[in-house]
């Protein structure tokens, strides 16, 4: 079932939103005076006290954080880490490190078979709506710690619209597919099965319904598992970034900067719901960006949260960590199966979804222009202007923020962002066993 959110938001979600709309999170002292990164004007400082909503009546107005940090950090050679001390130095880690938790890990049991596509499909975009247009605001958001102080930030919506397991029979794998996994170079790789005679034979197809629990679980147990998980943080990033090119450049202003974004992520999704001139396409609107912001663990674990793989792949790390995916499946194919070359298959394993991005500090390094240069030329198709000289102009909106390192989102003027993520990425932290940074100075 296709995930396209095409419903009007109602009054009570309208006037409920509009209140909510959070003006900032609480961020380092020189953030007043930076104007890179937009929405400059939500941020939080000593003279500026937040009224909150009543709904957030626990929040409080929000002090300027002490650990301050120059955006200037990070272009030189020595790691962000290694330049700031306490913890900034542990958000910089923490915020672009590998899961801790990769590899081979214990699967304790099968994913909810309730939770892939099939009967109860229908069932969780209801509660989808329902949780959206509630305009309750203690569903909508919640409270958590932000540079050491009680501040209301985004929740993660339930789990929408379902979970991707795809399986390839002859191989007796199944792969968890997350969103902003590195999913689609993988694919690339491996091969989406289509039912055609040019199909891969390492190809994966979405797991059909089974007839029974018992059937699903058996399987389960049977295949080998794996996943491929993200940094919540560099994901988030990510999808930002990924996000506005799928947004009005005339929506600039209400989609704000990053720190009006990393309050709550869930803003991405609901202003193509509120504001649907900003949509350049139905099919990358509402639904396609919460399936792109929504938490990755829910569809990792068991009914009882434990992991339900055999084996977690680092996207960061893909290269490294698939030559072990690549054996257990050599290990496991069908005698009518042709052999896998594992070092061939892994020489072809690219990144296909990187875009050139100019940056503060130089040019992102990349090494897939020509596809970069593609993926370019199939925005532009898909979305273009004509300026008042007659000229075809591009109509999507760059993120305002354009950082080398993906830790200066969460430092400096951002550095509420941290513990913003954090509390929407909550399950996701905990699972990968990522740093929490708790400790002061805030």
């Amino acid at each position: 079932m296709a995930f396209l959110v095409t419903f009007a938001p109602t009054r009570t979600y309208r006037r409920a939103l509009l209140e909510a709309d959070l003006p900032g999170l609480p961020v380092t002292s020189d953030a007043a005076a930076d104007s890179h990164g937009g929405g400059g004007a939500l941020a939080v400082t000593e003279a500026t006290a937040v009224a909150v909503p009543a709904a957030t009546a626990a929040a409080t107005p929000l002090p300027v954080s002490t650990a301050t940090a120059s955006e200037s950090i990070g272009s030189e050679a020595e790691p962000l880490e290694e330049q700031l001390p306490g913890r900034a130095g542990c958000i910089v880690n923490a915020s672009t490190m590998t899961a801790p938790v990769h590899g081979w890990i214990v699967k304790a049991g099968a994913l909810p078979m309730r939770l892939l596509d099939g009967p109860q499909t229908l069932a969780r975009h209801q509660a989808y709506f329902k949780w959206r247009d509630s305009g309750n605001l203690s569903l909508l958001m919640q409270q958590a710690t932000v540079n050491g102080q009680i501040a209301s930030v985004g929740r993660a919506p339930p789990l929408f619209p379902y979970c991707r397991v795809l399986v390839n029979h002859a191989y007796r794998t199944l792969y968890l597919k997350a969103p902003k996994t590195g999913s689609t170079s993988l694919l690339t790789l491996m091969g989406t099965c289509t039912g055609a005679a040019t199909d891969k034979a390492t190809c994966f197809e979405p797991l059909k319904p089974l007839k029974s629990k018992e059937q699903y679980e058996a399987l389960y147990r049977d295949y080998f598992v794996f996943t491929v998980v993200r940094n919540p943080w560099t994901r988030a990033v990510s999808s930002y970034r990924m996000l506005a090119r799928y947004t009005s450049n005339t929506c600039a202003d209400i989609v704000g900067g990053w720190n009006r974004v990393c309050a709550d992520l869930n803003h991405l999704g609901r202003l193509h719901n509120r504001h649907p001139e900003c949509t350049l396409s139905k099919q990358q609107g509402e639904g396609f960006a919460m399936h792109h912001l929504i938490p990755q663990a829910p569809c990792l674990v068991t009914e009882g949260g434990e992991w339900a793989a055999d084996y977690v792949v680092r996207m960061e790390s893909m290269q490294e960590d698939m030559g072990e995916v690549l054996q257990q499946m050599e290990k496991r194919r069908a005698a009518d199966a042709p052999p896998l070359d594992v070092p061939g298959l892994l020489s072809k394993l690219r990144n296909v979804n990187r875009v050139h991005v100019a940056c503060r500090g130089g040019l992102i390094t990349q090494t897939t222009a020509l596809t970069s240069q593609r993926r370019r030329r199939r925005l532009a198709a898909a979305a273009v202007a004509v300026d008042s000289n007659g000229k075809k102009v591009p109509n999507w909106l760059e993120a305002s923020e354009s950082y080398c390192n993906d830790a200066q989102y969460y430092i400096g003027p951002h550095s509420a962002c941290f513990d913003a993520l954090k509390a929407y990425y909550a399950q996701d932290v905990a699972l990968f066993g990522l740093p929490q940074c708790t400790d002061p100075p805030f």
